[in-house]
C-alpha cells in the first residue's frame, strides 16, 4: 500500500494520476456552469415578455379563454365556408380551393387580431387601431359576399336559398370576428410562450444537473482517495460545487 510520498503530486497536493481521472469531468462541470448563465439570461428574458405580454389583458382569463374558443370556432368555419364562397377566386387564380380558403382564414384571424386594439402601445393608439380593423374586416367581408355571389350567378339556375343562407353565415362570421380577435390574441399568444418555455431549458433542471455531476465528482474522489475540497480548489470548482 502506497503512502502520499510514494504517489506523483503537484504543488496543491492532487496526485497526478488523480488529476487525470478528474480532469474531464471537472471541465464538463466547468462548461455546464458557463452554459448556466446563459440559460438564466435567455430564460429570464422569455419570463419578462411573457410577462409584459399577460399585462395587455386585465385579470378576466375566462373571458379571453371563452372569446378564443369562440374565435377558433369561427376560425373553422370561415375555412368551411370559404369551400363554398371562394371557388370564383380560386378559379381565377388557378389555385387550389383549400388553400385559398386557409389563406383567406388566416387573413381575417390576423385582421380580427389587429381588430381588437391589443397590439397598439396606448389607449388613442387602440382606437386608431381598432377602427382600421373594423374597416379591413368591413371590406374582407364584402369581398367575400361578392365573390361567392358572382360565382353562384354564373349557373344557369340560381337557388337563391343557398345564395341567402351562405350570405347570412358570411355575415355572422365577420361579425365573431370582430368581438373575438382579444380572444384569439390571448390563446395564440399563451400558445406560443408556453411552446418557446417547452424548447428553452430551465435553468433549474441545469442547475439540478450541476449538482449532480458535482455529486458525482465527490464519490470520485472519495473513490480515488484523494481530498474532495482539495480536487475542487484545484480545478477552480468551489462556486460551482459549494455543498459537495
Amino acid at each position: 500500500m502506497p503512502n502520499g510520498h510514494d504517489i506523483p503530486q503537484n504543488a496543491d497536493g492532487l496526485p497526478s494520476g488523480a488529476q487525470n481521472l478528474l480532469k474531464p469531468l471537472a471541465s464538463k462541470l466547468r462548461k455546464l456552469h458557463a452554459d448556466l448563465h446563459t440559460i438564466r439570461d435567455n430564460y429570464d428574458k422569455l419570463n419578462s415578455k411573457f410577462t409584459e405580454f399577460k399585462r395587455y389583458f386585465p385579470k378576466r382569463p375566462m373571458l379571453y379563454i371563452t372569446l378564443g374558443i369562440l374565435g377558433l370556432t369561427t376560425l373553422y368555419f370561415d375555412i368551411l365556408i370559404g369551400f363554398e364562397t371562394l371557388f370564383f377566386l380560386a378559379d381565377f387564380l388557378n389555385i387550389n380551393i383549400i388553400l385559398v380558403s386557409i389563406i383567406f382564414a388566416i387573413i381575417d384571424t390576423g385582421v380580427s387580431i389587429i381588430t381588437s386594439g391589443y397590439l397598439a402601445i396606448g389607449p388613442v393608439e387602440r382606437e386608431g387601431l381598432k377602427k382600421i380593423g373594423q374597416i379591413v374586416l368591413k371590406l374582407l367581408g364584402i369581398i367575400k359576399l361578392t365573390l361567392f355571389i358572382v360565382y353562384m350567378t354564373s349557373f344557369p339556375s340560381i337557388d337563391i336559398l343557398t345564395i341567402i343562407i351562405n350570405c347570412l353565415f358570411i355575415i355572422l362570421i365577420y361579425f365573431l370576428f370582430h368581438i373575438t380577435g382579444a380572444g384569439l390574441l390571448y390563446l395564440i399568444g399563451h400558445s406560443w410562450y408556453k411552446l418557446l418555455f417547452f424548447l428553452t431549458l430551465d435553468p433549474i433542471d441545469l442547475e439540478r444537473k450541476i449538482q449532480s455531476k458535482c455529486t458525482d465528482f465527490s464519490i470520485k474522489c472519495n473513490t480515488l482517495a484523494v481530498d474532495a475540497q482539495t480536487a475542487r480548489t484545484f480545478f477552480h470548482l468551489n462556486n460551482i460545487c459549494r455543498t459537495n
